[in-house]
């Protein structure tokens, strides 16, 4: 998908996107008493967004990227992927069990070409089931070893 394109679903995206991410990064630090470092761009090409990482050490302005365990929600771009438009997908892992949410997937209504649907799905996130599925996977990689404990 051309860059033009892509940006009119990414302006209807990122707001609520960010806003749903500084809630889940909010509920693993107060909650679940994980450090995390603060929100970044996510650009992987066909795949864009926004995300955040576990703090293993250094300052929290380290980018999303450079961890292993990291929290992007992001757009899939159709084009690459076989379907028209763009998806939404959040991961907290590189692994298949990491897929927090990923609305009608393996479906044909995964990509819409409507902006505004991509604005729902992303507002349709609950943000303290998605903070206890990414607390599940980091317990079950052992990059956290318990609900109180700093990284391993």
């Amino acid at each position: 998908m051309k860059d033009k394109e892509y940006m009119k679903y990414e302006c209807v995206f990122l707001p609520p996107a960010t806003t749903k991410l500084k809630a889940i990064r909010q509920i693993l630090n107060d909650v679940y008493r994980v450090k995390t470092t603060k929100l970044d761009i996510v650009d992987h090409d066909d795949e864009r967004g926004i995300g955040f990482g576990l703090k293993s050490s250094g300052d929290e302005t380290e980018s999303a990227n450079a961890f292993e365990a990291q929290v992007e929600l992001i757009l899939k771009d159709g084009d690459e992927h076989g379907y028209a438009g763009c998806g939404v997908m959040m991961t907290c892992s590189s692994y298949g069990s990491g897929i927090v949410y990923a609305p009608y997937n393996y479906t044909k209504h995964v990509g819409a070409t409507d902006p505004h649907e991509i604005g729902r799905r992303v507002l349709d996130l609950d943000v303290v089931a998605a903070s206890a599925s990414i607390m599940q996977e980091w317990l079950r990689l052992g990059v956290v070893t318990d609900h109180t404990a700093q990284p391993a």
